[in-house]
């Protein structure tokens, strides 16, 4: 590897197969600079830059994207990146690139998808309700699973899932509601809130809120909050069987 893609390229193409190749390239510079530095003061920005172009060139393929746009991933970041480089310059595309993916992956977790859990046949496993025949909902227990983790952009939407889902048919026959928190490592303090206030509309429609598989570090904000909406039998780190079975008797 070299101090950047053009360098890297050039490495690689000069045969360049250990770090030895840029001690010796280093020394090359050295030794440019030491003698030749007044002729390489007027070498034209074109010349520099078909160097840069002759050795980064043959990585250049327009087949590369194709990939992408298979995949259906990246295809946004990836026309961002090119468009960016060809406007800005290298440096500053790049970074115009990296706060588009920045951008559309705050996109995606502000959209986060609430998954309704069943139990598989009579095993120990909860998994998707739609589309698996042997997955049966629990009596009495909505259990739900947000697919992102929880943070301050997207908590009000999961919460407001949870009370649309609760609308739909069978309506008035949950006693409780399970949330498997999994995907979140931690929760901040809007997440948080936005759970007491979940909570205690839960519980005004007579329903209590348990949440599942909570890590270490949301068991111990939610342990420190110490939210009467939320008691200490109300947490767990457990799985969804083991939390529906003890609130449940499933």
């Amino acid at each position: 590897m070299g101090a950047g893609f053009s360098a890297s390229a050039a490495n690689e193409a000069a045969g360049g197969r250990t770090r030895l190749a840029a001690w010796a390239a280093a020394a090359a510079v050295a030794v440019a600079v030491a003698t030749l530095l007044p002729w390489i003061a007027h070498i034209p920005e074109p010349v520099l830059a078909a160097i840069v172009i002759q050795a980064v060139g043959h990585t250049l393929h327009a087949s590369s994207f194709r990939r992408y746009f298979r995949w259906h991933r990246d295809r946004i970041v990836s026309v961002a990146a090119v468009i960016a480089v060809l406007l800005l310059g290298v440096l500053d595309g790049l970074l115009a690139a990296v706060a588009v993916s920045l951008l559309l992956y705050l996109r995606e977790l502000s959209a986060a998808r609430v998954a309704e859990l069943g139990r598989l046949a009579d095993s120990h496993d909860f998994v998707l309700l739609d589309g698996h025949g042997e997955v049966h909902p629990v009596p009495g227990t909505l259990i739900l699973r947000p697919e992102a983790a929880l943070f301050f952009g997207n908590v009000e939407r999961v919460a407001g899932a949870v009370v649309e889902r609760l609308q739909r048919p069978p309506a008035g026959s949950w006693q409780r509601v399970v949330l498997s928190l999994e995907e979140s490592p931690d929760l901040d303090s809007s997440c948080i809130e936005t759970l007491a206030e979940l909570a205690r509309s839960l519980q005004a429609r007579g329903l209590s809120l348990h949440l599942a598989r909570l890590k270490a570090a949301a068991l111990d904000a939610l342990a420190r909050a110490a939210l009467p909406e939320l008691p200490a039998a109300a947490l767990s780190g457990l799985s969804v069987d083991e939390v529906v079975r003890g609130v449940a008797g499933a």
